[in-house]
């Protein structure tokens, strides 16, 4: 690819991979305020607890407390998929970092297409996918990407040490996550609340992971085809 072209297609496509990740936010917080109620440890809580319902418990038309949950289902289904579509983006973009280690980008890209495509399996009835099989493997996918960004990351003397952080706690809190689920499904163990909140805390970290990820390479994109422009 031309090297305009390219610095053009990654402004566009980290530009893409922010809208997307605010739809995201947009949507699951729609979907929270119209779900009717209900969670795994209290079936008739009113209304969406941010600590003791998971994000797909959004997704389901009938909420855990037995009511419809029609539209809200649709809202966080579309959140899903606008999620899915930005971290596909943003490790498609982000391996322009790693300088000139061309496995490791094919390697990032692979795991993103690979994440994407499991996630989008994730929402209870969507494609009749197994929901717990599909968590799981949307996890390992995309653990394997952000362990293989964070190694090129850590590589870039121009990426600034913040996004590098981030990236790190949005793995490290998807990873404990994991596990905390694993034992609850997998063990036979009684659900924990430390579960759903880790599910949060880990969603905080990989937004802001990926908005400041895509707001650099964005700027950077951007003033690199400005400079180009006045030469």
């Amino acid at each position: 690819m031309h090297w305009h072209a390219r610095q053009r297609w990654l402004a566009a496509a980290s530009a893409a991979a922010i809208v997307t990740l605010v739809a995201f936010c947009v949507f699951l917080s729609v979907a929270a305020a119209l779900y009717p109620g209900g969670n795994a440890f209290v079936d008739d809580d009113r209304g969406f607890d941010l600590w003791r319902n998971f994000w797909t418990d959004l997704m389901r038309p009938v909420a855990l407390g037995g009511q419809p949950n029609v539209v809200g289902s649709r809202l966080a289904i579309a959140g899903a998929l606008a999620f899915a579509a930005s971290l596909l983006l943003f490790w498609w973009a982000a391996p322009d970092a790693f300088r000139a280690r061309t496995w490791l980008r094919r390697c990032v890209r692979v795991l993103a297409v690979l994440t994407a495509a499991t996630l989008v399996g994730v929402p209870p009835g969507l494609l009749g996918v197994p929901h717990e099989p599909a968590i799981f493997l949307a996890a390992i996918f995309g653990g394997g990407a952000s362990c293989a960004t964070l190694v090129g990351f850590a590589g870039a003397p121009d990426l600034p040490r913040v996004i590098v952080a981030l990236g790190a706690a949005a793995l490290a809190s998807t990873l404990i996550g994991l596990g905390l689920f694993a034992r609850d499904v997998m063990a036979g163990e009684p659900l924990s609340i430390a579960t759903p909140v880790m599910q949060k805390v880990a969603t905080v970290f990989i937004v802001a992971w990926v908005l400041s990820g895509c707001a650099h390479q964005l700027r950077t994109s951007r003033a690199r085809l400005c400079e180009a422009r006045s030469r």
